[in-house]
């Protein structure tokens, strides 16, 4: 698991942490694609590199204290691991 903490005014396109994932088989099932299995708009995932970037603009009261990210990372084989990335959002009013 990952917890971090942010800012709710944080900028767009900010990059706010990294998820990382090994898999030790042969070597071409050591490609791991990363998603993010929630619905948000809030954040977005870069497949290759686990990247968590924000996607728009984050909004603490609209949002709350917590947001909850189910991050997948799967391989070629469709074999997968998850994830949750606990992020705080923090208050700047």
């Amino acid at each position: 698991k990952y917890i971090i903490s942010i800012k709710e005014n944080v900028p767009i396109g900010t990059i706010i942490t990294q998820v990382n994932s090994i898999d030790l088989d042969s070597k071409i099932n050591r490609i791991v694609d990363y998603s993010i299995d929630n619905n948000t708009n809030l954040f977005k995932i870069d497949s290759k590199s686990g990247l968590i970037t924000v996607l728009n603009n984050i909004d603490r009261e609209l949002i709350g204290d917590w947001f909850n990210l189910t991050v997948k990372a799967k391989n070629i084989d469709n074999l997968y691991s998850e994830t949750i990335v606990y992020i705080n959002i923090l208050d700047i009013n």
